[in-house]
């Protein structure tokens, strides 16, 4: 199993994160900073840990389980 954050600009619409479970769209959420949303998916990262996923790779978000 796999997720990923994505992280999308919008310009004036606001900042999108997405996670993509398995390569499919399962979540998204607009913020009105870049800020706010690394810290939504910094947030499921360390939940996603927590209930035993481990991280593929240190340059990137993707976590496995």
């Amino acid at each position: 199993k796999r997720v990923d954050a994505e992280i999308r600009d919008h310009g004036d619409y606001g900042v999108e994160v997405q996670f993509l479970y398995q390569g499919e769209f399962a979540y998204g959420r607009r913020w009105v900073s870049r800020e706010l949303a690394v810290l939504e998916a910094e947030d499921k990262r360390r939940e996603l840990e927590r209930g035993g996923w481990r991280i593929e790779s240190s340059t990137d978000a993707r976590v496995e389980g």
